[in-house]
């Protein structure tokens, strides 16, 4: 795939690079190029393409490969990112999971929303908590309309610990464009949680000055 990629004139230059890089590498060396070294590289490509060799790479990797697959996802902005992720989420080596859960975190691009939403709300997870608050972390960064309304459902149930995380990436907002809406879920949300939209209010309002 890292040739597939070298060869495309559709990718960028420095996508286009570190493929070439990859690709040389493995001529020069062979199956001397460990696997974990590959993963790595394959992540830094961060093209579409690469995704499916990460995908075989984790169904018939051992529980290391699967952490080094795990993590690189992170880098891979796409929604097919989300299909190996969730796999991982659920994978029987810890490590693995905790690797996956870091990666939710980095997934932030505006067609996550839907993703991110359906982790955060899965029940199947085995560490549920550690996923949840990673897939909440990300919606926050997305600067939506609806990722707004999300971290303010969050507020109103009260569960923490996603009430602290959805107060700081409301606090965090950086979309002016999002002031009306915020001031709209003002007096939507508990009296102890509507100072930190406020606030956060008042802080876009400078901005516009």
């Amino acid at each position: 795939m890292a040739a597939g990629v070298m060869a495309d004139r559709r990718f960028p230059d420095y996508v286009r690079r570190h493929a070439l890089l990859l690709v040389l590498e493995l001529e020069r060396r062979g199956q001397a190029v460990p696997p974990l070294e590959i993963v790595k590289s394959l992540a830094v490509v961060r093209a579409y393409p690469v995704i499916a060799g990460l995908e075989a790479m984790y169904r018939h990797g051992d529980a290391s490969l699967r952490e080094s697959v795990a993590a690189a996802m992170g880098a891979l902005r796409f929604k097919r990112s989300f299909g190996l992720v969730s796999q991982a989420l659920r994978d029987p080596s810890a490590p693995v999971r905790k690797a996956a859960a870091a990666s939710v975190e980095r997934l932030v691009f505006p067609h996550a929303f839907e993703p991110l939403r359906r982790i955060f709300e899965a029940r199947d997870l085995p560490d549920p908590e550690a996923a949840r608050k990673a897939a909440l972390t990300a919606i926050g960064k997305i600067g939506s309309v609806e990722a707004l309304d999300f971290l303010c459902d969050r507020l109103r149930e009260g569960e923490q610990p996603f009430v602290k995380v959805a107060s700081t990436a409301i606090s965090e907002l950086p979309n002016s464009e999002l002031l009306p809406y915020l001031r709209r879920q003002i007096e939507f949300v508990p009296a102890e949680h509507r100072a930190v939209l406020e606030d956060t209010a008042q802080r876009l309002e400078h901005r516009l000055r």
